[in-house]
């Protein structure tokens, strides 16, 4: 999974051809993507030094 995360994310890749060239529906590695991002997110301090907690939910992954 981790590397297909990181084949969608270098310059000029699309996830849909990385998905369809691990026969995997482009849908389900959007998804790994967006939680992979939340889960990075909700654990890095803030300026303030404390944890962001929930407030990952509706972050979007942007290229």
């Amino acid at each position: 999974m981790f590397q297909i995360i990181q084949a969608c994310v270098q310059p000029g890749a699309s996830i849909a051809s990385v998905a369809l060239s691990h026969h995997l529906n482009a849908n389900l590695v959007h998804n790994w993507i967006r939680v992979q991002t939340q889960n990075s997110i909700a654990l890095q301090p803030l300026l303030s030094g404390a944890y962001a907690i929930g407030g990952a939910r509706n972050c979007e992954y942007q290229r």
